[in-house]
């Protein structure tokens, strides 16, 4: 995929959906620091769904292809227990 391709989806995904462009702001204003799933809802007043699905998708109201996760603009830690 070119640079402008990627580029106009990132862009695209992100006009298209407040969840994801502040789910996308509270992450940077914390890194380095991870965050889980409740504390990003907790903290944007999201809820839990909403979050999940802008990070990774889901099959109702954000498409896979233009999460964050897939978008490469937030990496996925999954942690054992």
């Amino acid at each position: 995929m070119t640079d402008t391709v990627w580029d106009a989806e990132v862009i695209f995904s992100l006009r298209r959906s407040k969840v994801r462009r502040t789910v996308l702001a509270y992450l940077v204003s914390v890194y380095p620091k991870y965050s889980y799933i409740s504390e990003i809802a907790r903290e944007t007043e999201l809820r839990i769904n909403e979050v999940c699905g802008a990070l990774n998708g889901s099959s109702n109201r954000y498409k896979k292809e233009s999460s964050l996760v897939e978008l490469g603009l937030v990496e996925k830690e999954e942690r054992e227990g």
